[in-house]
């Protein structure tokens, strides 16, 4: 990576991120705090480990709305 001298580039180790879950891995088969996965952002891969769940959001076939649950414990695919 290239950067000005003066400006360095900040460094992170926490972020928040919104995701789409697709599918999850049979052997694991819900997120909770303490769920170790991988991220892929571009061309940069690494092992991440989930500190908090801030909400989830489901469309919901029924209603044909989307629900929101602001205090997940977990989240699981269908």
């Amino acid at each position: 990576m290239i950067s000005c001298r003066e400006k360095v580039t900040p460094v992170t180790s926490i972020f928040e991120a919104e995701m789409d879950l697709l599918e999850l891995l049979p052997q694991k088969p819900i997120i909770s705090k303490g769920y170790g996965c991988v991220m892929h952002c571009h061309t940069f891969t690494d092992d991440i480990i989930v500190e908090s769940i801030l909400d989830v959001r489901e469309f919901s076939n029924v209603s044909g709305k989307i629900e929101v649950n602001d205090k997940p414990k977990f989240i699981r695919s269908y």
